[in-house]
């Protein structure tokens, strides 16, 4: 049910507490109340109002504070666990520089011991090209004082020369091999520092992204705690609104009961008067009859004054009707037409689709002009007859059965809350009131139990009059 009708609903609960309020256990006319019962009634409505305002921010703040927490939460979830895959990194770029600092660190100990090698080679070369060379100028002396060479001293000087030269050829190849082994070092040292500064560089930038993303998550957790606070204050409100609402819905029911209660009574006391004046009429009809007996020529005469007093009245009854569809005037129907046949036309019947929210709720009598008298269906008392809302000017009536019938757009109404009113009397007038697009009268009929007001609980009204001898 939409918060319209709820409110129609409360409004026409808070209707009948108030008129039965106000009128005596005998239905007696509360006119002189009247304006004392609009006064009550407006401000029971003003409060209503408020109250489902006051509720529905309350509602909508909590929603607001729940849907921004659930982002807030997704937000922190996805800083954490981007958090702990940068964390995680870092530790593998901390594994990964250690190993390359220990890489360095060998690379830089391999170079220094092959520079310290190479020193060596160097300085082994060197000797034995000396002594070697010491060697050779001794034996050109001593072959400058021999004259003579033999054949043995040729073969001395040709050992002396191979042996002098492998050994030196074997340093100066130890002095090479030594040297390539450094420059090996060398590049593996420079390819061990450029991976160590990589490392740190992505070490940095990794421990710097760690850093924001904390940064990212110490705000976020900030913004969830005022989330949650703000959703506890919502949450409260709307609980506060949802008791006071309660306690109003319960207060509306209890009087819904009495005002029950009373229309009860009515009706029990308006049985009782029917049943007496029935027994009048057989009395007199008793009467009469005894006398009639007695008194041919006056019962002749009576009889006679009684049958041009009927045609008199069956020709006025046929000026005023259109047609023999015109049923309501017969004293067996149970209710009228509320605008009187011929001055109206009818425009839309209940189901019809169209315009309306979901169907048609009643029945349209147009074709009548602004302030076309507008009749009780049948006996009852006015409930309601409150200006303003989709009905603009209307008037409710419940009937002694627990029905109800409602009477929409009028331009002005003739009966107040409270007034006890007999079907055919004029209760206002055609007009535009409302959700309307041309003068008309909206009329509407609600079973026992439904609440007047509650469109989509009322039933056609159309099958309802034909039920109680009227035909549309």
């Amino acid at each position: 049910m939409s918060r319209r009708l709820v409110r129609r609903a409360a409004t026409a609960v808070a209707a009948v507490a108030l008129t039965i309020g106000l009128t005596a256990p005998a239905f007696a006319d509360p006119s002189d109340d009247a304006d004392k019962a609009e006064k009550k009634l407006t401000e029971a409505e003003s409060q209503l109002d408020d109250s489902s305002n006051d509720l529905e921010s309350a509602r909508s703040a909590l929603a607001d504070a729940e849907s921004q927490l659930d982002d807030a939460r997704s937000e922190l979830n996805r800083i954490q666990g981007e958090l702990a895959d940068a964390q995680e990194r870092d530790e593998e770029s901390q594994e990964r520089l250690a190993e390359a600092q220990e890489k360095l660190e060998q690379a830089k100990a391999a170079v220094a011991a092959n520079q310290k090698r190479v020193e060596e080679q160097r300085e082994k070369a060197g000797e034995v090209v000396r002594e070697q060379y010491q060697k050779q100028n001794s034996l050109v002396g001593l072959a400058m004082v021999v004259d003579n060479t033999t054949a043995g001293t040729l073969q001395t000087r040709a050992q002396w020369s191979t042996t002098m030269f492998n050994a030196t050829q074997a340093k100066l190849d130890a002095l090479e091999e030594a040297q390539q082994k450094l420059e090996a070092a060398k590049k593996a040292q420079a390819e061990a520092e450029a991976e160590a500064e990589a490392e740190r560089e992505a070490a940095a930038t990794n421990l710097s992204n760690m850093q924001e993303l904390e940064s990212e998550a110490q705000a976020e957790e900030s913004r969830i705690s005022a989330l949650v606070a703000a959703k506890s204050d919502a949450q409260a409100e709307v609980e506060t609104q949802v008791e006071a609402d309660k306690d109003r819905v319960a207060e509306m029911a209890a009087e819904s009961e009495e005002a029950q209660e009373k229309l009860e009574e009515y009706e029990a006391e308006q049985a009782k008067k029917a049943e007496k004046e029935r027994k009048e009429r057989e009395a007199k009809a008793k009467k009469d009859k005894e006398a009639a007996e007695k008194k041919k020529e006056e019962e002749k005469k009576a009889e006679k004054k009684k049958e041009e007093e009927k045609k008199k009245a069956e020709k006025e009854k046929k000026k005023k009707s259109d047609s023999s569809r015109d049923a309501t005037k017969t004293s067996s129907a149970a209710a009228v037409s509320p605008i009187k046949p011929g001055n109206y036309r009818i425009s839309a019947v209940f189901g019809q689709t169209g315009l309306w929210a979901r169907y048609h709720t009643g029945l349209d009598f147009a074709g009548v002009y602004t302030g076309t008298p507008i009749r009780a269906a049948k006996d009852g008392v006015v409930l309601s007859s409150t200006a303003g809302g989709w009905a603009g000017n209307h008037v409710i009536l419940r009937h002694s059965n627990g029905e109800s019938t409602l009477y929409a757009h009028m331009s002005r109404k003739s009966a107040s809350k409270g007034k006890v009113v007999k079907k055919g009397d004029i209760i206002g007038y055609t007009g535009a009131t409302g959700n309307v697009t041309g003068p008309h009268l909206h009329f509407e009929y609600y079973p026992k139990g439904a609440t007047p007001g509650s469109v989509y609980s009322a039933k056609d009204p159309r099958a309802w009059l034909k039920k109680n001898g009227v035909n549309i």
